[in-house]
């Protein structure tokens, strides 16, 4: 991940006279944070469709005896909705793309590092009476 960098302008006689820092853009977009919030949705989704699960399974003998139309009942119905939701609670992360949003954050994280940072030098080497720019 791209940090920020410090540059500091020289005079001819080796004095600093000129020093910037580019902006920080985690603080626009943090992928660590993206990451976080990435990592609470596949946790809470997974807890969430689990519960499902298990009130389609508390309701299935109920439903079985429940509604028998020309001798079908709600069994293949209950079965296919609890096969459905594990399937979205297996692969909530495949999902979600997870991944690709993260690395998403970080693209977009690092190019506006390195425009930041090219502020940073560009505003050190144009200071009036600097000769050198050097990064530290």
């Amino acid at each position: 991940m791209e940090q920020p960098k410090t540059y500091k302008g020289y005079d001819n006689d080796g004095k600093v006279i000129a020093s910037y820092t580019g902006a920080d853009a985690t603080l626009k977009i943090n992928p660590d944070e993206v990451q976080a919030k990435i990592d609470n949705v596949i946790q809470v989704s997974a807890e969430q469709t689990g519960k499902i699960c298990s009130a389609l399974e508390n309701v299935r003998t109920d439903a079985d005896n429940a509604l028998i139309v020309e001798g079908a009942n709600m069994d293949s119905y209950i079965e296919m909705a609890i096969e459905a939701v594990t399937y979205v609670k297996d692969n909530i992360d495949k999902i979600i793309s997870a991944n690709d949003l993260y690395s998403a954050a970080l693209s977009v994280h690092d190019q506006l590092q390195k425009e930041n940072n090219q502020a940073a030098y560009d505003a050190t080497a144009n200071t009036s009476g600097v000769v050198r720019t050097q990064e530290g």
